[in-house]
């Protein structure tokens, strides 16, 4: 049977993880960079994204730390366009950025804004991030992505919340709309819908 590191090889390419300042994203950072792939962590919490590019460095790794904020779709230009520059390409991207800005509100008591902020950063984000990797990556003609959906986007949950629900019910959507569009000009997209962990 083949060594699992070996099927894993990512040696000499170049990965973008947003919402890389914790939980999954640190660990999908440090999983592409334990791989071999340099690694952009990208977030809006500086001092954290530091802390992971840091240990990725310390480790025998290649990281740097960007600030971006998923929502804005200008800011979720610069990992792109810092990663090409200081790792010397783009290969893979993990639109991993989410939040549950509701919290534990039940559906009737939920502020209209912040259902617009999940939404937002789930939803909205997973489209900025995708849409400036994939100008790059369909330029080159290849590319992976990577959305992060939810065990709480293939059905609903009464413990989820509303809005985290539709939005990772949307990325579902999204994912295989992106994969329509662009596998035959050599970009992969796929979706993980992980279950419940513990984060920070």
């Amino acid at each position: 049977m083949e060594n699992p590191s070996q099927m894993l090889d990512l040696s000499g390419r170049v990965a973008v993880v947003t919402g890389a300042s914790s939980g999954l994203g640190v660990t999908f950072a440090e999983g592409l960079a334990a791989a071999g792939a340099a690694v952009a962590v990208a977030a809006r919490r500086r001092d954290r994204i530091d802390e992971v590019a840091n240990r990725i460095n310390e480790a025998g790794g290649r990281a740097v730390a960007i600030e971006c904020d998923v929502t804005d779709a200008e800011s979720t230009e610069a990992p792109m366009a810092t990663t090409v520059e200081r790792l010397g390409g783009l290969d893979v991207v993990v639109a991993n950025a989410g939040v549950v800005a509701e919290g534990a509100a039940v559906t009737e008591k939920v502020p209209v804004a912040l259902f617009e902020q999940t939404v937002s950063v789930n939803l909205t984000g997973t489209f900025n991030t995708c849409q400036v990797a994939a100008r790059r990556m369909l330029a080159k003609g290849s590319g992976s992505m990577i959305t992060i959906s939810s065990v709480a986007g293939l059905g609903a949950h009464f413990e989820i919340p509303a809005a985290y629900g539709a939005a990772k019910a949307a990325i579902i959507n999204l994912t295989q709309h992106m994969a329509l569009r662009w596998s035959n000009r050599g970009v992969r997209v796929n979706s993980l819908a992980p279950g419940r962990f513990p984060t920070r």
